[in-house]
């Protein structure tokens, strides 16, 4: 079945940002893909949620004047891409964190250095959980979440990453791809249910 395709490009303001996550939310009521649902309110509340911090994200570390967002949404899943210039999102490893790669700021950005692909770093952490970074290749990197297995009060080792904490919540995959014409577009997808079952 075809897809429902938007697409939206807003000045870069926190306020345009609120804004057009509750346009794009009340658009999606009437969608039947949601329509089937078991708790269609909840998912709004995780999509609002969601939006809105891809939106404040690009807002907040995008070097451009717009965000443009893209929304896909078929039967089976919603695909949301953030697009923006500059030099790429950066790595920030935190070392010593189960991390296998060592550098001296423990930051890296795209192309990212081929030693790195294939490995899994570390580039945030709260008490609970860590963000992990899949590179797939010089260009992408998968992102997810780790549940910490001791537990950790190290506060000051907190870094600034609790909006993607919330977006890899909320979502069923991250991912981030630089294009060669220095874009950068974070890819999530967050899978529909049908009854009780995940497609």
């Amino acid at each position: 079945m075809p897809g429902n395709n938007y697409s939206y490009c807003i000045p870069s303001t926190l306020n345009q940002a609120s804004k057009l996550t509750e346009e794009i939310v009340a658009e999606m009521r009437g969608l039947t893909a949601l329509s089937m649902q078991t708790d269609k309110n909840k998912v709004l509340q995780d999509i609002r949620l969601l939006i809105y911090e891809l939106l404040t994200n690009e807002v907040e570390h995008a070097d451009g004047q717009t965000v443009c967002l893209s929304v896909n949404i078929d039967d089976e899943r919603i695909v949301f891409e953030t697009g923006s210039t500059g030099r790429g999102f950066p790595i920030k490893v935190i070392n010593g964190w189960n991390n296998e790669v060592d550098h001296p700021d423990g930051l890296f950005f795209p192309p990212y250095p081929g030693a790195l692909i294939g490995k899994e770093l570390s580039f945030y952490r709260d008490f609970d959980f860590s963000i992990d970074c899949i590179v797939i290749s010089e260009t992408t990197v998968r992102l997810k979440l780790s549940e910490l297995a001791e537990k950790s009060l190290e506060i000051d080792k907190i870094n600034e990453h609790f909006g993607l904490f919330l977006i890899i919540t909320l979502s069923d995959m991250v991912e981030y791809i630089y294009n060669e014409n220095g874009t950068g577009i974070f890819k999530i997808t967050k899978y529909l249910k049908t009854g009780d079952n995940n497609i």
